[in-house]
């Protein structure tokens, strides 16, 4: 809103820029800070605009299809009726050759985009007040000229008053009257300044400039003009002024004394220089980064600037061209944008200060790209006004990524094959075993009974008794070993009799511990291959109870449920942290978990483990029925 000192321009502000975005942004701040805004978007509307009602203030675009900036502006200046209106510049171009010919066209400032809402402001009341106090002035000297002691008065009661440094100058230079503002500025007292030129004051690279000017001004080039300059001061420091100066003439034309209005600006140029340096080093920044950089404005999803060094999105050394654009256009499909812009609403929502995800994009030439996009989010109040996004072009990364899932995938398909050709080696060793080794420590002990009934009371009847003996135990050896190759019990019975019969050899009597058993299926419809497969991962699961957790108790749980098969083990032992146990997969103890949950992916299902250091272990191997039967192995 405007302040109690700041007066409301009687014409308006005319802002003209073909750009719509760009006139929708200034007006839109110029609004919001109180003034009455006259936006126009063709040359040719401006003109018809100002000849209906003179403007206090024009902002105008230095690029437009009709004409240039600079050329309407000239066209201005040579006008009485509109020779006096202030013209801001308004333009993407920030060199100096571009502002020196704005202020030759006869502009009074210059402002670059993209823009910047408080300078905007600043620069608009600066010249607003400039033109107010210098009509004040014109309108005082001229009643000065003309008669009446009270408006000298008046005169003198501003000019002493005026919150900018003011000075009555000879058209030599010399300074005959001056105000305490303007003793402020450059630090001299009101006779040290009166003892002295502008030409003295003036900083030597500016005043070749001023004089110029000046002697326009006196060949009767116009009759005021505005420029940026430095002062010296006293105590040798420099001070930057927004300077104003207006020749007053005698009735018959007769230059008779300058009357100058200063404005310090060197705050506000300080801050530009900070701002120039940032942007030199935030442009030297981009330039080293292999991103497309945009900002977007938020929730419009509006394109304000890009910089695309490395060609990522196709905008080479023009990526100016996409401002004012939508996101939309850079997005591979309508799907991918909603897409995204729903998980940007999200982490907004949440409250977060920025986003990564990956998403499909359209380079300039149409070719679609998977791309890495990271947002920081900009918040004004805590509302959320915009976002600097990097635009990553993933194409190697993506892949490398597939040719590793699929060298994986080869991996797990080998292991699988090598697992069942194991098991049918296992199989069948177990079945020579069985046939050869078996057999005949079977009928050596059947030999040795028939020996020893044909000797009983002798001497050799104990030696054929411990020879007996040690046939019978290496005979429960070899059964352990065929057992733990291959259960004769799966292949007749199938999986669940296989696994009862497993825990009572091997882990009820073999380690004494105390086992329960439950079936809740029966007869399943799975596949050899799966039955195995699950038999094989079960044994391992009890052999680690067996090895590892020092437990008292051990329940295998068989259920069907939903199309699932599951087996479940639980223990009451020593218990584990699983997510540290499946990160160090290959050290002792822990490949097997790993390994297990490899072949149950492969055949479609999976591993869940819930367990704690000292709260016991349970494991549960789930398989989908109606993949089991129709994924791999034999009926």
């Amino acid at each position: 809103m405007l302040t109690e000192t700041q007066e409301t321009p009687e014409g308006g502000i005319l802002v003209v820029d073909d750009e719509i975005s760009s006139l929708r942004l200034v007006s839109e701040i110029l609004t919001r800070a109180g003034y009455e805004v006259r936006p126009a978007r063709e040359v040719r509307l401006a003109l018809r605009s100002i000849q209906e009602r003179v403007p206090s203030l024009i902002l105008l675009d230095v690029k437009m299809p009709e004409s240039s900036g600079y050329s309407v502006c000239r066209g201005l200046k040579q006008e009485e009726r509109t020779r006096d209106i202030p013209v801001i510049f308004v333009s993407g171009l920030s060199d100096v050759e571009a502002r020196v010919e704005g202020f030759a066209a006869g502009g009074v400032d210059f402002i670059s985009k993209p823009f910047q809402e408080t300078e905007i402001l600043a620069r608009v009341r600066t010249h607003l007040s400039l033109r107010n106090t210098q009509r004040q002035l014109e309108r005082l000297v001229a009643e000065r000229t003309s008669a009446a002691d009270d408006s000298e008065e008046r005169f003198k009661s501003i000019f002493e008053h005026a919150a900018i440094g003011l000075a009555q100058v000879s058209v030599e230079g010399r300074f005959m009257r001056i105000n305490e503002r303007f003793c402020e500025i450059l630090g001299y007292s009101r006779a040290e300044i009166l003892d002295r030129t502008f030409q003295e004051v003036t900083h030597p690279d500016d005043l070749g400039d001023d004089e110029e000017r000046v002697r326009r001004l006196l060949q009767g080039e116009g009759d005021s003009f505005n420029v940026e300059k430095r002062y010296v001061r006293k105590d040798g420091g420099i001070v930057w002024a927004h300077l104003t100066v207006s020749l007053v003439r005698s009735e018959g034309g007769t230059p008779r004394w300058f009357v100058a209005a200063v404005k310090d600006i060197t705050n506000r140029k300080q801050s530009e220089t900070k701002l120039t340096e940032s942007h030199e080093a935030m442009t030297h920044l981009l330039s080293s980064i292999p991103d497309a950089v945009f900002f977007v404005r938020l929730p419009e999803r509006v394109i304000g600037w890009a910089d695309d060094s490395y060609n990522v999105m196709g905008l080479g050394s023009d990526p100016s061209e996409v401002q004012g654009r939508s996101t939309q256009e850079y997005f591979a499909s309508d799907e991918d944008y909603r897409e995204f812009g729903e998980i940007q609403r999200q982490a907004i929502a949440e409250g977060k200060g920025f986003m990564r995800t990956e998403a499909m994009a359209r380079h300039k030439n149409g070719t679609i790209f998977p791309a890495e996009i990271t947002a920081t989010f900009s918040r004004k109040n805590g509302v959320v006004t915009g976002a600097n996004a990097i635009v990553r072009d993933i194409t190697k990364r993506k892949r490398a990524e597939k040719r590793i899932l699929d060298y994986q995938e080869r991996l797990r398909g080998l292991a699988s094959k090598l697992i069942f050709t194991e098991e049918r080696e296992r199989q069948q060793i177990a079945s020579d075993l069985h046939d050869g080794a078996a057999q005949s420590l079977a009928l050596a002990r059947l030999k040795l009974a028939e020996a020893s009934a044909g000797v009983a009371g002798s001497p050799a009847a104990g030696t054929l008794a411990e020879a007996s003996q040690l046939v019978r135990e290496s005979l429960h050896q070899v059964r352990g070993v065929l057992l733990d190759l291959s259960s004769p019990t799966l292949e007749r019975l199938g999986l669940a009799a296989g696994l009862q019969d497993w825990l009572t050899a091997r882990v009820s009597k073999g380690q004494h511990l105390i086992t329960e058993f439950c079936d809740e299926c029966g007869d399943l419809p799975l596949t050899k291959d799966a039955q195995m497969l699950l038999f094989r991962s079960a044994c391992e699961l009890l052999t680690n109870v067996i090895k590892h957790a020092k437990a008292a108790r051990v329940r295998v749980h068989l259920t069907c449920a939903d199309q699932e098969f599951q087996i479940t083990v639980k223990d009451d032992g020593l218990g584990f942290d699983p997510g540290l146990v499946l990160k160090s997969a290959g050290s002792a103890g822990t490949f097997g978990l790993f390994s297990i949950q490899e072949r149950m992916k492969d055949l479609g299902g999976s591993i869940e483990i819930s367990s704690a250091p000292g709260e016991g272990c349970e494991v549960s191997l789930m398989m989908p029925l109606k993949e089991s039967t129709e994924n791999g192995g034999q009926e």
